[in-house]
């Protein structure tokens, strides 16, 4: 008897479970103590809403109105592969380069990130808010899941998206025995390891991706990660609430 795959239902699921489970391994073994401060709360709290909420229901909206908008449009791409891997692979690259864009000309709109001391799943969404909606995971997404015939297969490669960034920002301390099965995924993916560099204090210009390593490695932004980073972020000079809403005011809103 052939298994079904998993319903979309499950798929939706998915970025909640994630959170859930890496936030009881984060408590259980945490990679570094410490508490969150009030910037954390807002930025951190804030990207969340966005991110769980706001935006996916306002792409939901969109893309309602896009098919209508551009019936012809609606489906024109068969398969569920093809639809999953344009989500998985093909939004991944353009993440790749609007991220490299994020630390150059947008650094304005994305330093907030980079503004954590400690990481965590729930970093993952960190943002001012004029980011969010500028995100490929926004526009651009609900564009290319309109052309798939299979929705519930574009759904499960962003519902995956999703729960990766939730992984790679998370700070957990694993086994010594497991660290080399790490360096053998980061062939692939963007691991915690690979990501926690990218976020290291100073922001270093390397492993911008999201889901595949792939992207770094073929236009040379990749550096293979040694360990975790002694320390993190970026010094802001602005307070929490300017860096959520007017991130371009301030003395440190230009790309160091």
């Amino acid at each position: 008897m052939l298994i079904a795959p998993p319903s979309p239902s499950w798929w939706l699921a998915l970025p909640l479970l994630s959170f859930v489970l890496l936030g009881a391994l984060e408590a259980w073994r945490p990679l570094r103590r410490g508490r969150p401060d009030a910037a954390d709360w807002l930025l951190n709290g804030s990207g969340l809403l966005m991110q769980g909420a706001a935006i996916p229901l306002a792409a939901l909206g969109l893309g309602g109105a896009l098919a209508q908008w551009l019936p012809g449009w609606n489906g024109l791409l068969p398969g569920a592969a093809s639809a999953f891997l344009l989500n998985f692979v093909a939004l991944d690259l353009l993440y790749y380069l609007q991220h490299r864009w994020f630390h150059a000309g947008g650094w304005v709109l994305h330093r907030a990130h980079h503004g954590a001391r400690r990481l965590g799943a729930w970093t993952s969404a960190r943002n001012s808010l004029a980011a969010h909606p500028l995100f490929v995971y926004f526009l651009p997404s609900v564009l290319l899941a309109l052309l798939c015939a299979d929705k519930a297969a574009w759904l499960a490669g962003a519902m995956l998206t999703a729960s990766l960034d939730l992984w790679r920002h998370s700070a957990i301390r694993w086994p010594a025995g497991w660290a080399r099965a790490g360096r053998w995924a980061t062939v692939l993916l963007v691991t915690p390891a690979v990501h926690h560099l990218h976020h290291a204090a100073g922001a270093p210009r390397c492993n911008f991706g999201a889901n595949l390593t792939l992207w770094d490695r073929l236009f040379g932004s990749y550096r293979a990660p040694d360990g975790y980073p002694a320390e993190y972020g970026v010094a802001a000079e602005q307070p929490a609430w300017a860096q959520l809403l007017i991130p371009w005011r301030g003395r440190d809103a230009s790309r160091t």
